[in-house]
């Protein structure tokens, strides 16, 4: 695995991205050998008005996180114009992006930034997946977790990466909702063994290697 000690600040807007930003049935399984460690700070994490760190734990078959949530700084060390509000995850263009969870299709539109889907989970939680270069779904539709919705893009980016976000209760930190617990990364596995309950929270919405 590789650690990443992250902190996070939150913001208002709902979508700010990376500006200078067939169902399986499977479950999500841990990944816990081939330990990898590093730290890097990035920013500040507040929930209910308190200020605390969150280390990131990403398996070390999973496509690695180019700008985390809350960096100040883009993949060219450019500055922000404010607070990273997700996660930029490194793929080749045209990779399947899958659904974080089960869900419903909130909406999806073209923009500036490619395609973007929103999924509403419950309790509150919704993911969304921005830069995307063409889309697998439709309005409204359910979509179960690891279901392929998408394919990575670049439009609005320089290079290809999907950008992951997330929201609940007005806290957009991502880290705070993985499979795993609180800054734990999980991979969909379509083998992995049953896991009850944490339909609503997420595992990497790319598959890894």
């Amino acid at each position: 695995m590789k650690s990443i000690l992250i902190t996070a600040a939150m913001a208002a807007a709902f979508l700010t991205g990376c500006q200078s930003t067939q169902p399986s049935g499977g479950i999500a399984s841990v990944k816990t050998s081939a330990a990898k460690s590093s730290s890097v700070e990035t920013g500040k994490i507040y929930s209910r008005g308190e200020t605390h760190k969150i280390k990131v734990v990403l398996p070390s078959n999973a496509p690695s996180i180019g700008s985390d949530y809350g960096a100040t700084r883009g993949y060219f060390n450019d500055q922000r114009s404010e607070p990273h509000l997700g996660i930029d995850i490194q793929v080749p263009y045209g990779s399947p992006v899958i659904a974080a969870a089960d869900g419903r299709v909130e909406g999806f539109k073209r923009g500036s930034e490619g395609w973007t889907i929103s999924i509403r989970h419950t309790d509150g939680l919704v993911s969304w997946y921005d830069h995307l270069s063409s889309t697998r779904i439709n309005d409204y539709i359910h979509v179960k977790r690891g279901e392929v919705i998408g394919k990575s893009g670049k439009t609005g980016s320089s290079n290809s990466h999907l950008h992951f976000g997330a929201t609940k209760h007005m806290n957009r930190n991502v880290h705070l909702y993985w499979l795993g617990g609180e800054g734990n990364i999980v991979c969909f596995d379509e083998n992995g063994s049953q896991l009850e309950n944490g339909t609503d929270i997420f595992t990497y919405p790319i598959k890894c290697l």
